[in-house]
């Protein structure tokens, strides 16, 4: 089952371009970071499934209007 959290993130860390240490060196465009254990929004394959082990994944042209909006310290 999945689980709902209900809290405001802060933006840790933005990375136009950001790959992920973790994951194969994976692609992750527009990251904006939102905890140091691994959950960010970031443009991604949508297969219609939960197919992310913690991150929000977003369509690309909606990931690079977030990350225009986000600064670092901003709770959105």
């Amino acid at each position: 089952t999945l689980r709902r959290v209900e809290r405001v993130f802060v933006v840790l860390q933005k990375d136009k371009d950001h790959r992920s240490s973790t994951y194969n060196n994976a692609p992750m465009p527009n990251m904006n970071r939102l905890t140091w254990s691994g959950i960010a929004l970031h443009a991604g394959d949508l297969p219609g499934y939960p197919a992310s082990a913690g991150c929000v994944r977003l369509p690309l042209q909606f990931s690079e209007l977030v990350f225009g909006v986000t600064t670092t310290g901003s709770t959105g």
